[in-house]
């Protein structure tokens, strides 16, 4: 931790904030290809210096075993999740605006938008040739053994310099993949487990900051208290019990108590035979 939080500082004093003069910003040549990769690149750099910044103290109020059980706590209530990302955001507003004042309205904006969508385009359907998927928005030389497969990828929408801003926010998502990472939400921490949840996540990005919230899955009697499943309740209740062990409990709802009672009758029948 404490290298982490010296390699971004030293980062961040080499990145000034400021693009040497010799460089050309459209010069692929260069260390530095581009403005847009070295503003991201400072911006990573700041980022990663302040979030590390605490560290060096915490490790001394705390000292390693301490700043480990902080970070296991952590660990143990954050959610993994997938939200969209920011140009998911822009092809929304962008269709919106497209919608209320019409297309010239949106022309400026696409003309900027279109290069790096088909620039994206591109580097998908890189991606799915080298991973033997078919061409997204078909392809009239393409012939699969799965027709059904080839039906659904053919019918998909490709963007070209002639798409608008519906087209534009149609192929968002898989031109500009969504977020993964993992979350802290201080309420939804003290929701429990259940391998049968009466309420599942759902998150979303599209004001700005991620969010979640709590949606339930039935009809929820006044007092019951709320439970999600923290793993895949379609698995064994072995499976389930082995996914749970990281979380530190064994799980006792009705639901386990019923099945590990089943298969210890089971086992106990094939034992007798």
């Amino acid at each position: 931790a404490r290298a982490a939080c010296e390699a971004a500082r030293a980062d961040l004093e080499v990145s000034d904030g400021s693009i040497p003069s010799h460089t050309n910003a459209f010069d692929d040549s260069s260390p530095c290809s581009s403005f847009s990769d070295s503003s991201c690149h400072l911006a990573a750099a700041r980022a990663s210096s302040g979030t590390l910044a605490f560290v060096p103290e915490v490790l001394e109020r705390l000292g390693n075993d301490g700043f480990g059980h902080v970070l296991g706590i952590c660990d143990l209530n954050q959610w993994s999740l997938r939200v969209d990302g920011p140009m998911r955001n822009v092809t929304r507003e962008l269709l919106r605006v497209d919608e209320n004042d019409g297309a010239e309205a949106t022309c400026a904006t696409l003309d900027a938008l279109l290069p790096l969508a088909l620039e994206a385009q591109e580097r998908r359907d890189e991606e799915d040739l080298a991973a033997g998927r078919p061409r997204w928005g078909g392809d009239e030389d393409d012939v699969l053994e799965d027709a059904d497969e080839t039906s659904s990828f053919a019918e998909e929408i490709r963007v070209d310099e002639t798409s608008d801003a519906e087209d534009l926010y149609d192929v968002s998502r898989r031109l500009f993949p969504m977020f993964a990472g993992t979350g802290l939400f201080p309420l939804l921490c003290l929701v429990n487990h259940s391998c049968t949840p009466n309420a599942t996540t759902r998150y979303s990005s599209w004001k700005g900051r991620t969010m979640v919230r709590v949606e339930a899955l039935r009809d929820v009697e006044k007092g019951e208290e709320l439970s999600v499943s923290y793993i895949d309740e379609t698995q064994t209740v072995a499976q389930r019990e082995n996914a749970l062990a990281s979380y530190g409990f064994k799980c006792a709802c009705a639901r386990c108590v019923a099945e590990a009672g089943r298969e210890a009758v089971s086992d106990e029948c094939a034992d007798v035979d």
